[in-house]
């Protein structure tokens, strides 16, 4: 459901990871990804805190987005820092994931976090 977030850092569990997925209604790989952010959510795994970044400008350009899906990784309330290469890629940067991933690389990401 789309909202706007008053206070990202309510929104942010202070334990285990919480993801921020910055997305939006007319973006095709947003609606890819979103699914399997959702289910891991409904596992127990990780928290997802979906933005919409319509509804949401001035924290999309408070983060210098430029392009969605837009994946920010948290850990017990702090932003993670990690950068994380599968398959020879670098699929994080600094806690960011830009871009749709498969389902088995984002249980990856989480699991080495």
């Amino acid at each position: 459901m789309s909202r706007k977030i008053d206070n990202l850092n309510d929104e942010i569990a202070k334990e285990g990871i919480t993801v921020v997925d910055f997305s939006a209604d007319w973006c095709g790989p947003c609606h890819m990804i979103s699914p399997i952010l959702h289910d891991l959510e409904h596992e127990g795994i990780i928290k997802v805190v979906s933005v919409d970044v319509d509804l949401n400008k001035e924290l999309a350009i408070n983060f210098g987005i430029q392009a969605i899906p837009y994946l920010v990784f948290y850990k017990n309330g702090e932003k993670v820092h990690n950068n994380i290469k599968l398959d020879g890629y670098e699929v994080m940067k600094d806690g960011v994931v830009l871009g749709a991933l498969p389902a088995n690389m984002v249980r990856k990401i989480i699991s080495q976090l």
